[in-house]
């Protein structure tokens, strides 16, 4: 049974006391009374209670004496004062002294004296946490020094493999590491790793005399150890090699002593990428650390599955965008957020007079002048800040061009790169020229015209005429815009 909280309440108002010592009592604390400052020492050092209670205001030693002598001589000591509402500056005396709070009398509601116990409470129990820490700190730090070590020799472990798995640049090769790392790592004679492919696994790669069966249909393996580790979504170690139902890789004949070991490839709780299998001859004993280094490893897998998976669409993705274009008469060209060229067209390397190779890795920057090269930027940066594409238009050496950006996404919903599409409308600009100015001559024709002159369409509608007709119908231009001819 959890010990009462004790409190010692020490005032020269009986009623104060008996008042505090029944609401405490009532929530469960053991309270002590005292009604002075000496009784009060004397009560507080025989019975070293939870928290003090102290009026500040008593005959003979007065609660800031109290005070003093428990900062001195029991720092740690909560002390609470009871405070007159005529004498805040002692409460605040007292709290400079060493007092953990005050309460102003007379207590309207001991509710909220109990508030301010409870945090002291807390805050001492905190100290009282903190100091022990403190004092088993070396102790704590030899300790945690010696597993730092082991976690360290962990952690390079997992480093060495991590890196080599992330140097990989293809599925295949990324096949080819994690089976090898973990051969390593559990000093395995092979191993096999088979992705998930329309309900079947399908062969990645695979370590060891022989080669296990390209694709394995998973209800097969229902009764087999690679089935179990499928359907619970768990490793599955077994030592047991002729009764497991592991037949299926055509692995393992021969083995007297071996073991086998599959490790489910989780990209969350329901979705299998593959299955990793390790096996060699002996007995496989796992330590909690090695556990935890395959979980880790199986982790880090999945998360380097996804990433070539996607690697591999982006490379598709772009050799695709080089062909469309390598078709396109204009110039275009893939540029990323650090302003890196990353694929150009024909059109475009012959504009700057260049090669397609040349300019790939290249600052686009670099390429036009400071003033346009920054304006073109800017739009980049919308584009892949917004994530839509925009298009506009400017002219430079009297041409004309219509610049289409739009979003390339990689393996993030982000957009990381923009392809930049040209086309010059040069041709097109000086014929809407030559219209806007053949517009502008028919109308001054319009305008010299005597007398009136109307434009009728199909439909009987008005829909030109000269200001003289304006003159002399009498007409503003609003009321010819709906009139009919008949009706002027």
């Amino acid at each position: 049974m959890k010990e009462a909280i004790t409190l010692l309440t020490i005032d020269d108002e009986e009623p104060v006391r008996r008042s505090i010592r029944g609401f405490f009592e009532d929530s469960g604390f053991r309270v002590l009374e005292a009604g002075d400052g000496l009784t009060g020492l004397a009560v507080f050092w025989k019975e070293q209670p939870d928290l003090v209670l102290v009026d500040l205001r008593m005959p003979g030693m007065s609660g800031l004496d109290v005070i003093d002598v428990l900062s001195k001589e029991a720092p740690g000591a909560p002390v609470v004062v009871l405070s007159g509402t005529g004498v805040i500056g002692d409460a605040i005396e007292a709290i400079r002294r060493g007092a953990w709070d005050y309460v102003a009398k007379p207590i309207a509601d001991l509710a909220q004296l109990e508030h301010v116990v409870s945090m002291a409470l807390e805050r001492a129990r905190l100290r009282e946490e903190s100091r022990r820490y403190q004092e088993h700190l070396e102790e704590e730090v030899a300790r945690r020094t010696r597993d730092l070590r082991v976690l360290n020799e962990r952690l390079k472990k997992m480093v060495r493999s991590t890196r080599a798995i992330a140097a990989c640049t293809s599925l295949k090769d990324l096949a080819r590491q994690l089976v090898h790392e973990l051969a390593i790592i559990l000093e395995a004679e092979g191993g096999s790793l088979h992705l998930t492919e329309n309900g079947t696994l399908k062969l990645a790669h695979s370590q060891g005399t022989k080669q296990p069966r390209a694709e394995l249909t998973m209800a097969v393996l229902t009764d087999s150890v690679l089935g179990r580790a499928l359907s619970e979504k768990a490793v599955v170690l077994t030592h047991d090699l002729d009764s497991a139902g592991i037949m299926v890789s055509g692995e393992w004949a021969g083995y007297q002593d071996g073991f086998l070991m599959a490790i489910p490839l989780l990209a969350g709780q329901d979705q299998v990428l593959g299955l990793l299998t390790v096996h060699g001859k002996g007995v496989l004993s796992l330590t909690e650390q090695d556990q935890e280094i395959i979980d880790l490893l199986a982790s880090y897998s999945c998360e380097a599955i996804r990433a070539a998976r996607a690697a591999e669409q982006v490379r598709e993705s772009e050799a695709n965008l080089r062909a469309i274009m390598d078709a396109l008469p204009e110039p275009a060209f893939l540029i990323d957020a650090q302003e890196t060229l990353i694929l150009a067209n024909q059109a475009f390397a012959e504009r700057f007079g260049k090669r397609c190779e040349e300019l790939q890795g290249m600052s686009a920057r670099a390429l036009l002048p400071p003033d346009v090269a920054e304006q073109r930027w800017a739009k980049v940066q919308q584009v892949l800040e917004s994530g839509r594409s925009i298009q506009f238009d400017d002219s430079r050496e009297g041409r004309h061009l219509l610049h289409y950006v739009c979003p390339v996404r990689t393996t993030q919903d982000q957009p990381s790169r923009a392809a930049v599409f040209s086309i010059d409308i040069t041709a097109r600009k000086r014929a809407e020229e030559e219209l806007r100015q053949e517009k502008l001559f028919s109308e001054a024709v319009v305008e010299s015209l005597p007398g009136l002159f109307f434009v009728i369409d199909d439909a009987g509608q008005l829909i030109r005429w000269n200001r003289e007709s304006e003159r002399i119908g009498g007409y503003v231009r609003e009321e010819l815009e709906s009139s009919q001819p008949f009706a002027y």
